[in-house]
């Protein structure tokens, strides 16, 4: 195993690139906060027997038996959600294996298959069927989404830093922008403020009816920052 010193002082940082990918799951789990109200229960259906109410013509009010309204969304499935964005957001580094080789065999096989467009639908499928089982009541297809989306969001943001990933392996191709650096402070300041809005955002929301979450704030900021960055790395800006 590689000592933790080592790792901070390479080029190429893992305990910042892990942190990075575990804030970036937080933030986006967080984003999912339907406006429907929330049920403890799964499976409930509301029709409109029991919530609405219509006027006869002697102006009495009888229950309507043929107008269906949408179930609430149930905590079971924000919970889903989160975990499935999350786990996602770092299992593409689950190549972090490759360690007990030593350092060599890591970096030649880091963010290889797992980073692959064809690796992270494989991983999708295997996350929707591990949270499946705990959530059942859930749909899978709303589980591979934000899983996979978890994953998308990892591999965009490897391929920000200068680390090249095999993006379409098994060709043998690696890709990079180079804009992002692991030891940018107003980076981690910024992605730092992104998650403490998007713990608090539900709070916010409550009582400042914001037409984007206050996490999505955060996002569009540090989104911001990177294309600023992109400008000055393409002599575009600055």
């Amino acid at each position: 195993m590689v000592p933790l010193f080592l790792w901070l002082n390479h080029e190429y940082c893992l305990p910042m690139d892990i942190l990075t990918h575990v804030l970036s799951g937080v933030v986006a789990g967080h984003l999912y906060w339907p406006k429907e109200t929330l049920s403890h229960e799964a499976g409930i259906t509301h029709t409109a027997e029991s919530t609405r109410m219509n006027p006869t013509e002697t102006g009495n009010a009888v229950p309507s038996s043929t107008t269906p309204i949408p179930a609430p969304i149930t905590m079971a499935t924000q919970r889903a959600v989160r975990w499935a964005v999350l786990v996602g957001s770092i299992l593409p580094d689950i190549d972090i294996v490759f360690l007990l080789g030593g350092w060599a065999t890591y970096r030649e096989y880091h963010r290889g298959p797992t980073h692959s467009i064809w690796g992270i639908i494989l991983l999708a499928f295997l996350l929707t069927w591990i949270i499946g089982k705990r959530f059942p009541s859930v749909p899978k297809g709303t589980i591979f989404l934000w899983g996979l989306g978890g994953m998308v969001m990892h591999v965009g943001l490897d391929l920000l830093t200068s680390y090249r990933t095999y993006l379409l392996w098994p060709l043998p191709y690696r890709f990079s922008t180079g804009i992002l650096r692991f030891h940018d402070r107003t980076g981690w300041y910024l992605m730092g403020g992104m998650w403490i809005l998007s713990t608090l955002g539900n709070r916010i929301q409550k009582r400042i009816p914001l037409p984007v979450h206050a996490g999505g704030l955060g996002i569009i900021l540090y989104g911001g920052y990177i294309l600023l960055q992109a400008a000055k790395r393409y002599g575009v800006w600055g």
